[in-house]
């Protein structure tokens, strides 16, 4: 070690540090193993490089990370304190960041040592990243993805400290995530003499000879790079091929492979061992190693590969991959598909045993035999040969749609088609994988928790055989992959008596359904008594159903009658006794278990009783185990697209460990075990990060209350134990478990908790008890705090805020069921803001009554207006107090506002008293008007530009209000919010100053004036932004006569290049949705609201426009432009004439409007629900700008595209224009059927699925994308449905090809507008049998109907946020409406039409039905619709009902 530090000093002092800057952690790393032996030349290094020379290394000193507080380190670590705290913390986060995605594994594992330690240090700041705004803050997404990277491949040292950083940050909500998941990776079908595959060998042996663990593999691995090269040609510098594979590297490879361009190492090539004939796996014996396995069998394949060059390559790379499972398993698949299209039989069949072998012994046993070496030796040799079948797959259909393209290319007939097609089938991996079943692999891969490629296969038999499809194993595998709306669908779909009581029990259990799974697994049980399944089922019901000590009973007469059930039924039993802290039974287990025979509750309670008995080294080691258990289930699921939704029960756990590690601490100095140190501020915030499910929280407040029967007694204890059995039961009563809600609450009741009253209540109302429930909580009320609310103003806040809740419930309760009078619920609303003024709830409610009274009570006009006083007041103090109801108040709040109007002057004919009437109307409307006005004017300086931002576009439309003094002050709320947010409020006004109507114009020019006096630096930004709005509108308008298909920026539009080229132009935001989407800070940091970071910081500016401008082919000529901006992004933009966008403006408005209050769901956000949105930007009233969709192709593309790979039965353009002929409007009914079912419908089978399993070849990728295409197609049919959306044709129904999204654009068909159309449109949205097929064996009953549900209810119960964004229509009329003619009135009066239909259908009115539907209803009836047959054979041909 002495030689080891001098010759790192020599160095160090040898070279240029500012070389080594990029390589400092790794160096830092390297020496501080050494520090405790030789502290003082460690020490000397150290301070050499960071305070000797920390100019030369200083930007890199952010990439170091905290050092071990040693006296002679003190300098250094003040250097590292002083640029860490240059850093905001997210810089911090991010530097640390780096070092756990480092290549070296010491370096990894003392970046994710800095990052517990620094997320501990701010864990309330990386808290407030979670919860203080509506979104997410993007670096909690980067540390998460960070974190599930780094468990890939993680040591067995690393993988605890990743799962302590996961716990730091609790158990964030999937559902708060809004991750951008990462594109399918390209799937390379690599050919031995291309470059792609020479450059994907040569990483894999450059990755091998860095990783190489000794001096002998360094050398196997040298010696397979020097032939590579040599084969490829990679140092002749005149050879092309050889060129481009070197040009393919950066330097770091450089640096590695330029010593082998001229190395001459010689490899000795020794006799081979007999290794006998394949098959070569086997796990009888029980010595085989998966590595010798891989090994023996691609020794003997390469053997077999008949070509000299691939061979050779093979060959050379043999020494390397023996020693590195990774190459062998790169090259195995490749080496396969070539011994397969020798098309060898013998060699063939010997591959399709191979395979056969390892899949027919995983499914042998139900259970895992043999030693772990055993399981292991399966486990792997089955990822390996779905691997194999996985490549082969994926080439059989690129040479399917290779064949399918040509025979359109070459314009073949049928005949040549269908022997195209037979060759196909003849193909030789087509005729091999047919020996491989799709049934069986879906076994195996249920069988080794590869669910997502179980239902792949499955699937896949489905299609081959749907007559015996088997629900109860679709059931299990969609229960595995804990989907509870396929497992919804499945029973739905199902025939009746498909599945067993068993799986009926199963299916209740998973849907949350507990009462009915536990009698359905107890009758089973009833029935076989040696059912260990149902005996298992029932004991997990008990133990969710928080009928622990009834489990634990029951375990132990189980256990009695069927000992061999023991070793099953421990973890269970554990599991009874730590929630019950029966500690004989946990030390007795503890003491019986073989330590590393442990179950999840094993290693726990091992936990618990450690800390229990204060043995503070064994809490620490039984504490990392726990965690290593939780993070080997994290890294089983990390590859997978959706790896952080999949593991989220296991980083419950991890949260879980983190708060018993916080509460009993490491040390004697620290443990919590002696005192119970309050701790509710900490456990209120964690609980909020996680998933509003029962069964993700309850398993935390169990822990909570273990921890809680350790401490000693006390009145805090009592009353945390009280609050922990609390929100039990408010989590299961918001899940329906009513029995268990209740019997939760009835371990609060012997303590006085203020709330149990109220939950007690809420309990009885779900139940349906409703009167019994308004008694019960008066009675409650009157005990708990005295008849009077007054005599509780000295009463501390927190039981305040407690009574005002229990009476704001009681008066929503009045007011729902009308049990009381008008008096008597304003009474009660009024008590509730007396007690808790500074509440929100309270005021909104108050508004919500005082308006629901003014608007249909029946009541003069002057008590009319004092309520709209009182609802405009209200409206404007909850929006004061948090932005919770900032949606429904701010809006409701401006309209009630701008919609107030005066009488008009009385006529000179009225007789004197009529005129004295009405001078009294009037003056007495001007003055509740001047008090509306001076309301406004309060809120105006009250409340913060970002508030009235969220209702910008009703701002806007109202630009032209008749009432003077209503628009000036209108001018002055407007103005505010252009000079808080100029950028984003000038996209959103650049349309209105360019208005046909001058009032308009006139207004919004006064608008900013106003603006520019307040601040005259907004002077020069608004005379830019006019200019270019101008120039792009020129873009837009740019005739484009015949087949002109691409223009020039700096040709046709000079002026536009000369603007943005000035240096003096302004910093102009490209109008992206991110952009100019608002992040509104939560009603707890409400009051930093003024140092809110509202948008994005760093919101890309245009920089230049490209000189490339593509016109599209459609009738408008749309021109798409490239621009490039500050972030050094290159984005496309769509400028589109001839259109009205303020309608797509509009309806993306409104869709946002929708995305905030899906997320804001419970349900919604576990189903990660939402609408894709795009940027539109109207210029005029007839163009303007569209951000452009990246990734996606439209659905006729794609289905065109699988239908011409089958030319037999693809019906091309002229045989669809001959069928035109056979049917027109006029044609009856059952004509246009016979023509689409018989003519149509036969030659355009369902092929959708096909192309789902093409762009997303990986199994978990496939199953994530599909679950985007049911979630999104279903959101946005329902919301299509609920505006009266139409023409969505195959065109404008697009999917995303990096995840699946259906994403809709063209919104000009808006209103029910398509019913007016030559051929009338029948159906709510586009529903065809091809997507109907795509969704999988559940059809539209699993998740497309749930989510269709789920939107569709909350749509509904927020019906005047979403319907206020609408009424803008009525102020903004649409240009094609002035166009149809009529005055202004009766534009408005069209306006009002189409909303009253929307508003219909947000209460439930269908089109034939008379009374309002349920939701259920409206879903299943609008689900009928679009896919009656009548319906769609009626449909236009060019909207193509048959795709």
């Amino acid at each position: 070690q002495r030689a080891t530090c001098e010759a790192w000093n020599t160095f160090l002092h040898c070279v240029d540090l500012a070389a080594l800057g990029p390589n400092l952690s790794e160096i830092v790393v390297a020496l501080l193993p050494l520090l405790t032996t030789y502290p003082d030349l460690v020490a000397g290094m150290l301070q050499y490089i960071i305070v000797k020379n920390r100019k030369l290394v200083s930007k890199h000193l952010a990439s170091l990370f905290a050092l071990p507080t040693v006296s002679d380190l003190d300098d250094v670590c003040q250097v590292l304190s002083e640029e860490s705290s240059a850093l905001d913390l997210h810089s911090q986060i991010r530097a640390v960041l780096e070092g756990i995605q480092h290549e070296r594994t010491d370096v990894r594992l003392h970046a994710a040592r800095n990052l517990v330690k620094l997320l501990r240090d701010f864990q309330g700041e990386v808290r407030k990243f979670v919860l203080g705004s509506e979104k997410v803050d993007p670096i909690v997404d980067e540390i998460m993805t960070a974190l599930l990277v780094g468990a890939r491949d993680a040591s067995s040292e690393l993988l605890p400290v990743l799962g302590e950083c996961f716990g730091v940050i609790g158990a964030v909500d999937p559902g708060r995530l809004r991750t951008v998941k990462k594109g399918p990776k390209t799937f390379v079908i690599h050919q031995v003499n291309d470059v792609a595959f020479a450059t994907e060998l040569l990483t894999q042996l450059t990755r091998a000879f860095k990783a190489a663990a000794e001096p002998r593999i360094q050398d196997c691995c040298a010696y397979a790079l020097q032939v590579v090269l040599k084969e490829y040609h990679c140092a002749d510098e005149t050879n092309d091929v050889g060129k481009k594979i070197w040009c393919s590297f950066g330097e770091d490879q450089w640096e590695v492979l330029r010593p082998h361009l001229h190395s001459r190492y010689v490899f000795e090539v020794k006799k081979a061992k007999d290794v006998g004939s394949p098959p070569f796996y086997s796990t009888a014996s029980g010595g085989q190693t998966y590595l010798a396995w891989l090994n023996t069998w691609l020794c003997h394949l390469i053997t077999q590969v008949t070509d000299p060059f691939a061979k050779n390559v093979f060959t050379c790379s043999s020494v390397a991959y023996k020693h590195d499972i990774q190459l062998a398993e790169f090259l195995l698949p490749i080496v396969v598909r070539i011994v397969i299209l020798q098309n060898n039989i013998t060699a063939c069949q010997e591959i399709k045993n191979e395979l056969l072998v390892v899949l027919h012994d995983a499914v042998a046993t139900s259970k895992p035999q043999g030693s772990p070496a055993v399981k292991e030796l399966q486990r792997l040799a089955v990822q390996t040969v779905f691997s194999v079948v996985h490549h082969l797959e994926h080439c059989h259909r690129a040479a399917a749609a290779e064949i399918g393209s040509s025979n359109v290319t070459a314009g073949r007939s049928a005949a040549a088609s269908s022997a195209s097609k037979a060759s196909i089938a003849k193909h030789p991996i087509a005729l091999f994988l047919k020996g491989i079943p799709p049934d069986l692999l879906s076994k195996v891969a249920y069988r080794y928790v590869s669910f997502a490629r179980s239902l792949m296969y499955f699937e896949a038999q489905a299609r081959q055989d749907s007559s015996a499809i088997d629900y109860s194993f679709a059931q299990k595998i969609y229960i595995g992959l804990e989907d509870a709306d396929g497992i919804a669908g499945v029973f739905a779909a199902q025939k009746d008596g498909a599945l067993s009581l068993l799986d009926k029990a199963l299916y209740h259990e998973s849907t949350g359904d507990l009462p009915s799974a536990r009698s359905c697994f107890e009758s089973s049980a009833f029935r076989d008594s040696q059912s260990f399944a149902a005996q298992q089922g029932y004991l997990r019901c008990l133990l969710n159903s928080n009928m622990v000590l009834h489990a634990s009973d029951r375990i132990s007469c189980l256990i009695d009658e069927h000992s061999s059930w023991s070793s099953d039924l421990n973890g269970m039993r554990l599991e009874a006794a730590w929630r019950l802290s029966q500690w004989n039974t946990m030390k007795t287990a503890q003491h019986t278990t073989p330590a590393g025979l442990l179950s999840r509750d094993g290693l726990l309670c091992q936990t618990l009783v450690a800390a229990k008995m204060a043995d503070f080294e064994k809490f620490a080691s039984s504490l990392s185990a726990c965690r290593q258990e939780a993070m080997a289930a994290v890294a089983l699921t990390c590859h997978e697209s959706d790896a952080y939704r999949r593991s989220y029960p296991a980083v419950v756990r991890l949260h879980m460990l983190e708060e018993l590690q916080h509460q009993i601490g490491t040390s004697p100095s620290n443990s919590g075990l002696a005192t119970f140190s309050p701790c509710r501020r900490l456990w209120e915030d964690s609980i909020e990060l996680v998933q509003d499910s029962y069964h993700m929280r309850e398993p935390i407040l169990c822990l909570r209350r273990a921890i809680l029967n350790m401490v000693p007694s006390s009145e805090i204890v009592q009353k945390e134990l009280s609050r922990a059995w609390l929100l039990s039961a408010q989590a299961a009563r918001r899940a329906g478990l009513s029995m268990v809600a209740y019997s939760s609450l009835v371990y609060v009741q012997s303590i006085q908790v203020p709330e149990v009253c109220l939950e007690k209540s809420l309990l009885m109302w779900d139940k349906g008890d409703y009167q019994q429930a308004v008694l019960d909580l008066q009675r409650d009320v009157h005990v708990q705090w005295g008849p009077d609310p007054a005599d509780t103003m000295s009463q501390v806040a927190k039981n305040n805020a407690v009574q005002a809740r229990a009476l704001l419930q009681l008066g929503c309760w009045m007011e729902e069921k009308a049990l009381y009078g008008c008096d008597t619920v304003l009474k009660q609303y009024e008590d509730v803001v007396k007690l808790h003024p500074n509440w929100a709830d309270g005021h909104f409610h108050l508004a919500k009554y005082c308006d629901h009274v003014q608007s249909t009570g029946s009541m003069d006009n002057a008590a009319k207006d004092k309520y709209l006083l009182r609802t405009v007041k209200s409206f404007g103090l909850s929006l004061s107090f948090g932005n919770k109801f900032i949606y429904q108040a701010m809006s409701r709040l401006l309209t009630i506002w701008l919609d107030y109007q005066q009488v008009e002057t009385a006529s000179s004919s009225s007789s004197s008293r009529r005129k004295a009437a009405e001078k009294q109307e009037q003056a007495r409307q001007k003055k509740t008007l001047m008090a509306l006005n001076q309301e406004m004017r309060h809120l105006l300086v009250k409340l913060t530009a970002y508030q009235f931002f969220t209702a910008f576009s009703q701002l806007v439309s109202r630009i032209s209000h008749p009432n003077p003094t209503v628009a000036a002050l209108l001018e002055d709320i407007i103005s505010q919010v252009l000079v808080s947010f100029p950028q984003q409020s000038l996209w959103m006004m650049v349309a209105v100053c360019k208005s046909s109507v001058r009032e308009r114009a006139a207004r919004c020019q006064s608008i900013m004036e106003k603006a520019k006096s307040c601040d005259d630096r907004l002077a020069k930004v608004m005379k830019d932004f006019m200019d270019l709005a101008n120039k792009l509108i020129e873009v837009c308008s740019r005739k484009c006569e015949g087949a002109v298909q691409t223009l020039s920026i700096d040709k046709d539009f000079r002026s536009l290049v000369r603007l943005v080229s000035d240096r003096n132009f302004s910093d102009i935001i490209l109008p992206l949705q991110s952009s100019l989407t608002a992040s509104l800070p939560t009603e707890k940091s409400s009051e930093q609201a003024e140092c809110h970071q509202v948008f994005p910081a760093n919101a890309p500016t245009i920089q230049a426009f490209l000189d490339k401008v593509e016109v599209l082919p459609s009738m408008q000529k749309p021109k798409k432009v490239w621009i490039r901006c500050s972030d050094g992004v290159t984005y496309e933009v769509l400028c589109k004439p001839k259109d009205d966008l303020r309608k797509d403006c509009r309806l993306m408005e409104f869709n946002a409007l929708v995305n905030k209050y899906l997320y804001q769901d419970a349900e919604s956000r576990r189903r990660n629900l939402y609408i894709r949105t795009y940027a539109v930007i109207p210029l005029s009233e007839d163009c303007g700008l569209l951000e452009w969709v990246k990734h996606t192709t439209g659905l006729r593309n794609i289905l065109n595209k699988l239908h011409r790979e089958d030319a037999a039965t693809y019906m091309g353009a002229k045989e669809l224009k001959s069928l035109l002929k056979l049917v027109d409007i006029n044609s009856t009914l059952q004509r246009k059927k016979d023509v689409f079912l018989k003519d149509l419908l036969p030659r355009h089978p369902p092929v959708f699925y096909e192309w789902f399993l093409r762009t997303f070849p990986d199994p978990s990728a496939w199953y994530a994308a599909r679950n985007s295409y049911a979630r999104t197609c279903a959101v946005m049919s329902m919301v299509g449905y609920i505006l009266g959306l139409g023409d969505r044709h195959g065109e404008n129904v697009l999917f995303d090809m990096t995840n699946g999204d259906c994403v809709h654009v063209d919104f000009n068909c808006l209103f029910n507008l398509g019913e007016t159309f030559q051929w009338p449109e029948k159906v709510p949205f586009r529903l065809t049998h091809n997507m109907v097929h795509a969704l999988g064996v559940t059809g539209v009953e699993g998740a497309f109907r749930r989510c269709c549900e789920v939107t569709m209810r909350v749509a509904r119960n927020q019906h005047d946020p979403l319907m206020s964004v609408l009424n803008t229509f009525v102020y903004d009329p649409l240009v094609e409406w002035a166009s149809q003619g009529g005055h202004a009135g009766a534009q408005v009066e069209k306006a009002h039409t189409a909303l009253n239909r929307i508003e219909g259908r947000l209460a439930g009115h269908s089109s034939n039905q008379g009374l309002p539907l349920s939701v259920e209803g409206q879903v299943h009836h609008q689900i009928q619709e679009a896919t009656d047959v009548n319906n769609l054979c009626q449909l236009w041909f060019g909207w193509a009902a048959y795709l």
